[in-house]
């Protein structure tokens, strides 16, 4: 048996490598981004796993935390660019009901993808507004060797 993190992990890294929301690309960025890191950007903030062995296979339930990380100067509609981001990123991720926009990776088979929620955070310094919409996905993964 295999912890799953890294090979999730570098499935969402293939899968929204390259996306862009408005014109902008949008960096994908595991555990936390550079402070140097251009608006706006994506975070892979956190992989948690459960056993979901079989008799024949090991398998793990597996949820991930993705931010869409924006920056502003503070207004009523301030979520909204993070929220636009993160709707491209979803739109990759789950392009059709039952479908799932993951490559597999290596030993691995990942299916069952879905959304289980999604949350606003925010933080301010010196002025300027971080505004995050974080998605939570749940995926089935099991091993094929």
């Amino acid at each position: 048996m295999i912890d799953t993190a890294t090979a999730l992990r570098t499935a969402y890294v293939q899968c929204l490598s390259g996306l862009t929301v408005n014109g902008t690309a949008v960096k994908v960025y595991d555990t936390q981004a550079p402070d140097t890191a251009a608006d706006p950007k994506l975070v892979i903030t956190s992989v948690t796993a459960t056993g979901d062995n079989t008799k024949t296979t090991f398998g793990q339930e597996v949820e991930l935390n993705l931010s869409a990380v924006t920056t502003g100067a503070g207004n009523q509609i301030g979520f909204k660019r993070s929220e636009d981001v993160l709707n491209a990123a979803l739109d990759r991720i789950l392009p059709a009901p039952g479908e799932h926009g993951l490559p597999q990776q290596p030993g691995l088979n990942i299916y069952g993808v879905s959304l289980v929620t999604t949350f606003p955070l925010s933080a301010a310094s010196g002025g300027v507004i971080l505004y995050q919409r974080i998605a939570t996905l749940r995926h089935l993964i099991h091993e094929t060797t």
